[in-house]
């Protein structure tokens, strides 16, 4: 299945797989899809499924904790840049530990 809206037709992830879609929604947000296979899941209870947000034309970096049952969310990227990494991954006293990332660059206003 294609999303229509991403012109480039990035596939929503199968249910089955372990995968992460991240993508423009529009001038200012993204979304991104995952779902994790049990091999991706936490070491232990404390730990948090997370999204790492950086610029690639700032020093903007934000960490959005995730509801990790839910497989999508909409994030908002409020600053005037227009390409960023986004990285899902496992947040804990440890420290950030990354699972997928993926670049995206938003359109223009």
């Amino acid at each position: 299945m294609q999303l229509a809206a991403n012109l480039d037709s990035t596939p929503i992830p199968n249910a089955h797989e372990d995968s992460f879609v991240a993508m423009p929604r529009n001038c200012d947000t993204a979304v991104v899809y995952w779902n994790l296979s049990p091999d991706r899941q936490p070491a232990h209870a404390g730990s948090r499924l997370c999204i790492l947000i950086r610029s690639e034309e700032t020093d903007l970096e934000e960490l959005i904790i995730l509801h990790r049952e839910s497989g999508h969310f909409i994030v908002p990227l409020m600053a005037d840049d227009r390409k960023y990494d986004i990285t899902l991954g496992w947040s804990d006293v440890n420290g950030f530990r990354p699972l997928f990332s993926q670049h995206i660059k938003l359109p223009e206003y």
